[in-house]
């Protein structure tokens, strides 16, 4: 990793070990980490290549360490796709898209994002209670 002297200045990732500059980054939700990548080069460089961070962020989402879906796909990419999922899931809890009356109301509603069996599960049941 490459170190401009301008982004060093009061930058704890420089003075301390990679491990746990890496356990410090990983404890923080997706948006924070998303917000701290624009905090520095060496920050983005940083949490965009260490899939020690992206592995922690995955876990704390799914609860798991998917293995199977890794051989695909990175721990960044399910990290981000799992995360928009769960916000695309709580939309639908939520009722945002319980009006549906025609097919153009489909439009409103999220294309990209793959529901387990769970989370159709907890769906179907939240629209069977209304």
């Amino acid at each position: 990793m490459v170190v401009d002297v301008n982004d060093s200045v009061g930058d704890f990732t420089i003075y301390l070990p990679l491990s746990l500059s890496e356990d410090i980054l990983g404890q923080l939700d997706i948006c924070s980490l998303s917000s701290a990548s624009q905090v520095s080069r060496t920050w983005n460089e940083l949490i965009s290549e260490s899939d020690y961070i992206w592995r922690i962020i995955y876990k704390s989402l799914t609860g798991t360490e998917d293995y199977l879906a890794l051989n695909a796909m990175s721990y960044k990419t399910l990290a981000i796709q799992r995360y928009i999922t769960l916000k695309n899931k709580a939309k639908w809890l939520n009722g945002s898209f319980s009006n549906i009356n025609s097919y153009k109301d489909l439009k409103n509603m999220p294309s990209q994002c793959k529901f387990s069996k769970t989370d159709w599960e907890d769906i179907l049941q939240c629209e069977l209670n209304r």
